[in-house]
């Protein structure tokens, strides 16, 4: 699928031990945005699906936590 919309949710180790979730958003094997960030996994997957309804007008194809 040539405009498959995938979402990646990464979890960030801060030097003070803290840890945060970001995401970003592929388009076609493009990325086009990143988010965070957050202090969950959910709430930052809940933002890029904001994002991804907000300016695709459809949620994405494929959503991964790393």
């Amino acid at each position: 699928m040539a405009d498959r919309i995938e979402v990646i949710v990464e979890r960030w180790s801060n030097p003070d031990k803290s840890i945060d979730y970001r995401w970003s958003i592929w388009r076609a094997g493009t990325r086009v945005q990143m988010g965070g960030p957050h202090p969950s996994a959910e709430a930052s997957e809940r933002d890029a699906v904001e994002f991804c309804r907000k300016r695709f007008e459809r949620a994405p194809d494929r959503i991964e936590r790393l």
